[in-house]
């Protein structure tokens, strides 16, 4: 009987190259049967983030029309709720709010609606990015994102805590010691509203 060396490294196959005896998912360096050394055919997710460029449709001409479909849709059709709204503010008052055509912006009792609006544009961007990915590379957005097999939430979400921190104690420093004037003014506590249902969807 072969002398079978202590296994350790995980393998992700269920079955033996050499033997064909079943493994049952366990993990293995050695085939317990026969002790052939067990390849992992497995790939890192940065070379399978690599491997993708190759996937899907890479002819040159759908890079040119792809960046033209995708600036289109965030530029021309990503500011029409935004305008759609500026407009109706322009003629009628709707609950303090209205809007300045000559300067873009909505004013009223909270920036919020403005901002909401703004950032609207380019989640439609996103939306017009997925769909010529989709229709002109014949790829899925989350192979342009990440080479795992789905979106990594913890990451995102980790990330997204990193940045809202850092860029809050910077305007907290800047509001506290530096020219609150020039950054917009002090910090004021200003009443829970319907504008808070905006801003957490924004």
């Amino acid at each position: 009987m072969k002398n079978i060396p202590d296994n350790s490294a995980p393998y992700p196959s269920k079955f033996c190259d050499l033997c064909g005896t079943e493994l049952n998912n366990q993990t293995y360096k050695y085939c317990p049967s026969c002790g052939n050394a067990i390849i992992d055919y497995s790939i890192s997710a940065t070379q399978s983030f690599i491997n993708a460029a190759s996937h899907g449709r890479n002819e040159p001409w759908r890079y040119l029309v792809g960046i033209l479909l995708a600036l289109i849709i965030w530029q021309l059709i990503g500011p029409l709720p935004f305008l759609g709204a500026c407009g109706a503010l322009s003629k009628v008052e709707i609950l303090g709010f209205n809007c300045d055509l000559s300067h873009m912006s909505i004013t009223g009792p909270s920036l919020v609606p403005g901002f909401s609006l703004t950032m609207l544009t380019f989640i439609i961007g996103l939306i017009g990015l997925k769909w010529t990915i989709k229709w002109i590379h014949k790829r899925g957005l989350l192979q342009v994102l990440t080479g795992r097999s789905q979106f990594d939430l913890n990451r995102f979400f980790f990330s997204s805590i990193v940045v809202f921190a850092f860029s809050f104690l910077s305007l907290l420093a800047g509001l506290t010691i530096g020219d609150s004037d020039v950054l917009g003014g002090q910090i004021t506590r200003n009443s829970v509203g319907i504008d808070w249902i905006f801003l957490s969807i924004t």
